[in-house]
């Protein structure tokens, strides 16, 4: 995957062309995830729904299925108010639903990079059936468009000067890293921040410790010229964003107001 400083897809990728070559993409439909896994032949009740937008609402049986514009179901030969086959939704999904699908995806990676459970829930809000977002996944993982592991690796060296492991892991679960991933990223991290402290000749300290001092300087503060009060509102900032009390005390050195008045409930 080529991505710029931003962390965009590089329009200069043309493997990208092989987006729209759907004809060549094995696209078969485990219906049996859901009620409409009836016997070949079998066909189910198409109607249109409104919805808030443009696109539609596609129902079948009464059950939503994915959102379309009308005229979508003319491209693919379908009306509403009729019956639709297997074979026919089969054809509408990989003809019609999945190129636009795959298109959309890379429109969204073209802003910003996207876990595989990010894409996934953002294609799922989009009105895509689960199906054609799972062979989308399947085509981003294939050509590398989104890897949860490098996407990891970046995202935690880019913040781990700036919060504490215990927000950044936080932050990395909201976006849909797994555990593993998350563990791994934040100590490649923390590695890369030592060695480059070590190659500039700078003394090396644990990352949470230099997170403190760039959260003291932007707020351009020193603890030592501040009042009791203000020592304390500091302390309780710092502890909520998940540094330890130790680290705390350590960057604002041996104050009796983090060993007095410090109180958990």
């Amino acid at each position: 995957m080529i991505l710029s400083r931003t962390g965009k897809l590089s329009v200069c990728h043309m493997e990208s062309v092989d987006v729209l070559r759907t004809t060549k993409t094995k696209f078969l439909y485990n219906f049996s995830k859901k009620k409409y896994n009836r016997e070949k032949g079998d066909s189910m009740y198409l109607e249109l729904q409104e919805q808030k937008g443009a696109k539609k609402g596609l129902i079948l049986d009464g059950e939503l299925f994915c959102k379309c514009y009308p005229r979508d179901l003319v491209v693919a030969g379908l009306s509403s108010g009729a019956d639709v086959t297997q074979e026919q939704l089969q054809r509408f999904c990989k003809e019609v639903l999945l190129p636009r699908a795959k298109r959309r995806s890379l429109a969204l990676l073209g802003k910003q990079a996207y876990t595989k459970q990010m894409m996934t829930k953002k294609l799922r809000n989009d009105g895509y059936p689960e199906e054609v977002t799972e062979q989308v996944i399947v085509y981003l993982e294939r050509f590398h468009y989104i890897e949860d592991r490098t996407f990891g690796q970046d995202y935690a060296l880019y913040r781990i000067k700036r919060m504490s492991e215990r927000e950044l892991s936080q932050k990395m679960q909201q976006k849909g890293f797994d555990r593993e991933t998350i563990h791994a990223s934040i100590e490649l991290a923390k590695q890369r921040v030592e060695e480059e402290a070590r190659e500039h000749g700078e003394d090396v300290e644990r990352t949470e410790i230099s997170a403190i001092r760039i959260f003291l300087q932007k707020k351009s503060v020193r603890p030592e010229e501040l009042d009791e009060a203000k020592k304390q509102k500091l302390i309780m900032a710092l502890f909520r964003r998940g540094f330890q009390l130790s680290d705390i005390r350590q960057v604002f050195g041996e104050l009796e107001c983090v060993e007095s008045n410090f109180f958990f409930e």
